[in-house]
Formats: C-alpha cells, structure tokens, sequence
C-alpha cells in the first residue's frame, strides 16, 4: 500500500513507477480524479490492469475508449443516474431544485438531457443551484431556495458533508412537512438522519449494500471477528455493521474480483511478475490474458452481483430504495440494470 496526496500527478507517476519496477500484476487506484486518470495512462502502456472504485463523471464512451486495461467497480455514472431518473419519474416529480456540490456531477447532465426529451405536453421544470460554503456556511443558498418555495429537492452531494448540509436545510426551514429530498449519496444509510424523521419531511436515497443478505453480513461478521482476533482497533461492534460505507465495500470487491481472475489465469498459463521501466518500451506478457478473465468474472459481492461489460465497467447492478421512516432507514423498493424500478 502506497499512500499520495490527493492531486498530486508527481507523487502519483512517482509511486506508479515505483511499484512497476518492483514487479506487480495489477495495480488499485486512489480516489482522487488527476492522480488516477494519470496513473491510468501509464498502466496503459505497461499493459498493467488498473482497477477504480471511485465515482466517475466521465460517460461509458469516454472511459471505455481512455483505458484498455481499467476496470471500475463503482457503478457506471450513465445507469446510475438513469435510476435517478426513474425514481423521478415513478413519484412524478417534474419541478425540480438540485443542490448540487460538483460542477461535473451526471446526476445534472443526465436530467438536463432529460428536458430536451420530454413531449409537448409535459413539463419538466428545473431550478439548479450550487452548494456554495461561505461564512454562513450553505444557509444562504438554501434560504433562496425556502424563499422559493419549491419543494421538490435532489441533493446531489458528498457523505462527508451531508450531515451539516442537512442540519442547515432544517435551520432555514426546509426540512418541515410537505417537503421531498431525494439523497444521491450511496452512503446515506451510513448517515445519522435522526434528528430529520419527526418534521415530516420525506427523505428517499438508494442502497447497494444490503447488509440483511447472508453472503454479506457473513464477510462483515468474518472481517470484525479477524480484526478483533489481531487485535485490531475496532470499535463500530456488531451492531455499526448496517453502516458499512459503498466505498470499503468496493475495494472488498475489487480485490476479490482480481483474486478470481488472477486464480483462473494461473490455471491455463504460469503468470510471472516483470520488473518494468516507466521509461522503457516493455509490456507485462500477461496484461492482456488477465485483462479478458477480469471481463469473465461473475460473482456476488458484498456491493450486490459483480460483472463488466467490455469496456470494464459496471453497468448490470442492483440497488434498494430506501425511504425515511421512524424507526430509520428502511427499504420500500429496488432497482436494477434490467427491471428498472419497482416499488
């Protein structure tokens, strides 16, 4: 494990290179968007498999057509936001407020190429806001929005601040009855929305993690059992194991993803590590072999059923649709690739 600063390409091209000359059979990027897409590049010309677990903005195209070698277990952004679309749709909404933290999110294209869509004699109205921090925090931004009086509201934000987003929106007012939030973040369920279930405000978001399924509540049992026999600090116990984040459950299934490959590679050809020079001309042997049995894998994870298509990306996933009630979080519906959404 080789720790970089976020955006920092140097650092990234430094280490990159570093673990090629000592010989490695694949490498698992950082979250950050500079340093991984330039680690890509380089993994590339090694015929190195690079394998992402971070949310990509970019489209299907896009990603398939940069990195040959690249896999991404996050969900792929088009179909993720096709489902956004879909809930959408389903609880009718057609006038819209987006709070959104990122000029580059999807969830926005997607619903703005939605409007060049619709028919004559529909509406589909939308009010697009950025979640600007200031002194006052993001109070101003959402006192517009009370002022507004649109109810309707898709936050489109990271975990880290959707909490303190949250307690703000109640502050000015926002979260009180008649008003609807739909949550992007797939980590809402790791978030304490307690103090939001009593203003009658309907709060929906999805779930890929579903800790209620044996072959993954048994791997979440089995890693806090060996952390706590190593006498590892652990102190969420059994009872925090709902709140698993999409992120720890990806890299889980990334890894094993490859763990599988590499095994039935290693099965039909004796796969060697290869010192490699970023400066040089060399490819790994096996770059390409292992590559189409990463695209062969099938397997359920701890992220739901995990499966590329042929440009490495996940677009055949499953997802829960969850609802705020009084007693948390629960699941009122579902949502995948095939059936679309069904409530």
């Amino acid at each position: 494990i080789m720790h970089i600063p976020p955006d920092d390409t140097f650092s990234a091209e430094r280490s990159t290179c570093q673990l090629l000359e000592k010989g490695v059979v694949a490498i698992f990027g950082p979250l950050s968007k500079s340093s991984s897409e330039h680690i890509r590049s380089i993994t590339d010309s090694m015929e190195i498999p690079y394998i992402e677990t971070r949310w990509n903005y970019r489209s299907q195209n896009v990603i398939g057509q940069a990195g040959e070698y690249a896999f991404n277990l996050h969900p792929d952004i088009t179909t993720l936001s096709s489902a956004y679309l879909d809930l959408m749709e389903a609880y009718q909404w057609t006038t819209i407020t987006i709070l959104y933290q990122d000029n580059d999110s999807m969830t926005l294209k997607e619903i703005f190429g939605k409007t060049f869509d619709v028919g004559p004699t529909e509406t589909f109205r939308i009010v697009v806001k950025q979640l600007a921090h200031n002194d006052n925090g993001y109070r101003d931004v959402l006192k517009e929005i009370f002022l507004s009086e649109s109810n309707l509201i898709v936050l489109d934000c990271e975990k880290k601040i959707l909490y303190e987003v949250l307690k703000q929106c109640q502050q000015v007012g926002l979260i009180s009855q008649g008003y609807f939030f739909f949550l992007t973040s797939l980590d809402a369920h790791t978030v304490n929305l307690d103090d939001f279930k009593y203003g009658g405000t309907n709060f929906s978001a999805y779930r890929m993690i579903d800790v209620d399924k044996p072959e993954v509540s048994n791997v979440i049992y089995s890693i806090v059992s060996s952390m706590v026999d190593r006498e590892i600090d652990y102190s969420g116990g059994v009872d925090s194991l709902d709140k698993l984040d999409t992120t720890t459950a990806l890299i889980y299934d990334s890894v094993t993803a490859f763990a599988i490959a590499l095994n039935k590679l290693d099965t039909v050809q004796r796969v060697q590590q290869q010192r490699l020079d970023c400066s040089g001309t060399q490819s790994w042997a096996h770059g390409n072999s292992l590559v189409n049995y990463m695209k062969m894998v099938e397997f359920v994870g701890l992220s739901g059923k995990i499966e590329f298509d042929t440009s490495g990306l996940r677009t055949q996933f499953e997802m829960d649709l969850m609802e705020l009630q009084m007693t948390g979080l629960n699941k009122v519906g579902s949502w995948n690739s095939l059936d679309k959404l069904s409530l």
